[in-house]
């Protein structure tokens, strides 16, 4: 089944010595404060869990709790009063297991980060109780951390993420979900530093690209299907050492994503290196006193039909909202909203 997509809600400080962290689904729209011991409903619409055969759907919500007397430890609930309780002490009494990084798997199951004091934070699988709580993988070995990052799915059962296990740096993992199954896809840079991937975002189905750096050509543009052979440099856009700092990967639904790299480019790729291609240059700004500037095109959110916004600022406009099809005719300004070189000053899109 597809992983279902999480959203971090932070409800912040209540009561004397309470917090609250909860990942929630993104069908969920409102969900209430828990308050010290005291428990308030949380309304589920729409469940979290997806169905499993012949079974009906259990809606949980999983998160992080922190009191004086237990620490901070995994609870869930299914909303209900009754239903609320804490997923597993994994560090017993008042000491700290510091869960995070709750990522829905689906099958009933999900993963995160969490340290039992024996081990460092590492990957943790949980199907909603305490038996079925469990470390997945001591990836590195011992007290150190792995750090692992959240979980992509590739398809298939397989999931991509990164991890450091003290050898190789971080670098790019798979899992099935067993610890058999949980190893190391590919060493990028054959340093201890490790290459650092980041910024994974999907290219339709089963693919992502990412940045990262092999120690010879800088941090660049990969991409990956999940396989040895299928992870490569996608394009090596500032030729030799010296890095393009690819960001704000966005998909644009049609096989194509388009991102930013040598600060002021706007490219475009089908996971290829040969229709990894630049679109537009925008020049670069110097910034002046008084005037907000972007050295960088920005904000890049993904629109319908194949398209996306960002915000830009083209020398004479400041910072305005842009749009692209992926073409460079179709990269274009959508309005000057402000007249002059301090433009609109957009924050986010």
């Amino acid at each position: 089944m597809n992983e279902l997509e999480c959203r971090q809600l932070s409800l912040g400080s209540f009561g004397a010595h309470s917090m609250v962290s909860a990942t929630v689904s993104n069908s969920i729209a409102r969900a209430a404060a828990v308050i010290g011991a005291t428990w308030a409903a949380l309304v589920l619409p729409a469940p979290i869990f997806p169905a499993q055969a012949n079974s009906q759907p259990e809606p949980i919500v999983a998160f992080t709790v922190y009191s004086l007397a237990l620490g901070r430890e995994p609870w869930v609930t299914d909303g209900t009063r009754q239903g609320t309780r804490m997923l597993r002490d994994i560090v017993p009494g008042w000491g700290e297991s510091f869960p995070s990084t709750f990522t829905w798997v689906g099958d009933g199951r999900f993963t995160f980060i969490a340290t039992d004091g024996v081990t460092g934070h590492e990957l943790w699988i949980s199907d909603g109780t305490a038996d079925g709580t469990h470390l997945l993988r001591d990836i590195q070995n011992g007290a150190g951390s792995s750090q692992p990052s959240k979980l992509y799915p590739l398809g298939n059962g397989q999931f991509l993420f990164s991890a450091d296990d003290g050898l190789r740096g971080r670098e790019l993992w798979t899992t099935d979900l067993t610890r058999q199954g949980t190893r190391p896809l590919k060493n990028i840079r054959s340093a201890e530093q490790g290459s650092d991937p980041q910024l994974f975002t999907a290219l339709g189905t089963g693919r992502y690209v990412f940045s990262a750096h092999d120690g010879i050509n800088g941090v660049e543009p990969w991409v990956t299907d999940g396989t040895r052979a299928g992870t490569r440099l996608l394009r090596d856009l500032n030729p030799g050492s010296d890095s393009s700092n690819p960001a704000e990967f966005t998909d644009l639904g049609n096989g194509h994503m388009v991102f930013n790299a040598n600060v002021n480019q706007i490219w475009i790729t089908d996971g290829t290196r040969k229709g990894t291609k630049l679109i537009r240059q925008l020049p670069f700004i110097i910034p002046k006193p008084g005037i907000p500037t972007s050295t960088s095109p920005v904000g890049f959110v993904s629109l319908d039909l194949g398209r996306a916004m960002f915000a830009a600022d083209d020398g004479e406009h400041g910072l305005e909202p842009w749009i692209t099809d992926g073409t460079t005719a179709g990269t274009r300004m959508v309005r000057d909203i402000t007249k002059g070189l301090k433009g609109s000053k957009i924050l986010s899109l």
